[in-house]
């Protein structure tokens, strides 16, 4: 309510939807009749926590899930992974487009930008593991040795519990510099 002076007085609350009022300015010159109103508005987090960082940690634990099926379960893995990266794609383009536009860099885009990668270095394993498979196949009937099958098994499942380490650490040390970055900046 503006009452004629150089003050401004906000009576309803400060909860906005999406944002919080911090603070507004009134400047009215002297010799003027034309005033400027500053308004500070600050998005909420609670938004962002269930929009996008819950949802996409559900998703990259089912990415994650992936490396622990079997090894020989190849459409499981990779429909599974797929599936999750295409729901993770849609998601972070409805939270983009919720944002307003900036020329710089978002933390929810680095954020996504890394889910995406993960999902996609999970998938990339997943390939990896089903060429060991095909590889094992076509050798199985080249030969009569039977052992061989066994051999590419082991393989490949040894290089699906070497990513299970790998992506679990990488994804624990990036989610703690994200949280480090976001709490303290």
């Amino acid at each position: 309510m503006y009452n004629g002076s150089s003050s401004i007085t906000y009576n309803r609350t400060k909860n906005l939807g999406s944002y919080m009022l911090q603070g507004y300015d009134l400047k009215v010159p002297n010799s003027s009749n034309i005033f400027s109103l500053v308004i500070r508005l600050v998005q909420r987090p609670e938004n962002h926590i269930w929009i996008v960082y819950i949802p996409t940690t559900f998703l990259i634990g089912i990415g994650y899930g992936t490396l622990f099926l079997p090894v020989d379960r190849f459409a499981e893995r990779g429909g599974m992974s797929l599936t999750t990266l295409l729901v993770l794609i849609s998601l972070y383009t409805d939270a983009s487009s919720r944002l307003p536009e900036t020329t710089y860099l978002k933390l929810m885009d680095v954020w996504f930008v890394f889910t995406i990668f993960f999902l996609s270095l999970i998938i990339t394993v997943h390939l990896i593991t089903c060429k060991d498979e095909l590889i094992s196949r076509h050798s199985l009937r080249r030969t009569s040795f039977l052992g061989k099958m066994g051999y590419w098994n082991r393989y490949s499942a040894r290089r699906l519990v070497l990513a299970r380490y790998i992506f679990g650490a990488v994804f624990i040390l990036f989610f703690l510099a994200y949280t480090t970055v976001v709490i303290v900046g």
